[in-house]
């Protein structure tokens, strides 16, 4: 990939993953791209849709639980320790036809995102590296994604 890494994204986007691509009207236009508009293919393993969204500063949003937690983890956890790897948040949806439902204004699901007691915003989705899980009863968990290596090491040296 020849294109620019983002070290700060001025804005917060989301990366749709094939398993949800058709919310895409879902979301507001500007704000969203899918697997294909980044020019990966339909079979993009998961850890190319990580990396294409760390390198680009968007927020994946996916379907596939299971596979992009481990997947986050793998990429959070590996890598050169001379450079960060955070990602800029994971939302997490349950499967089947619920998504429209719970997704019918992502400015709702937005009103209902908080993390200890305090609101928070997709921008602070991104910019915080939080992962946002979304239930089937409709209930929303909103989580810190762990530290990159680069991070942990630097938090090592802090601490001595």
């Amino acid at each position: 990939m020849g294109d620019t890494f983002v070290t700060h994204p001025l804005t917060y986007r989301f990366l749709l993953d094939e398993d949800v691509k058709g919310l895409l009207p879902l979301f507001p236009p500007k704000r969203v791209k899918t697997t294909a508009d980044l020019d990966l293919p339909t079979n993009a393993s998961d850890a190319a849709i990580v990396k294409a969204a760390w390198r680009r500063g968007f927020t994946i949003v996916t379907a596939n639980t299971r596979d992009f937690n481990r997947e986050v983890e793998a990429f959070l956890t590996t890598g050169p320790k001379r450079r960060c790897r955070c990602l800029w948040g994971l939302v997490l949806l349950p499967s089947g036809t619920i998504q429209r439902q719970l997704l019918k204004r992502l400015r709702n699901l937005e009103r209902r995102l908080q993390l200890d007691g305090k609101s928070v915003t997709w921008r602070d989705v991104q910019a915080n590296h939080y992962r946002v899980t979304v239930y089937g009863d409709r209930s929303v968990k909103v989580s810190k994604l762990p530290r990159c290596a680069y991070h942990r090491k630097k938090d090592l040296e802090d601490e001595t």
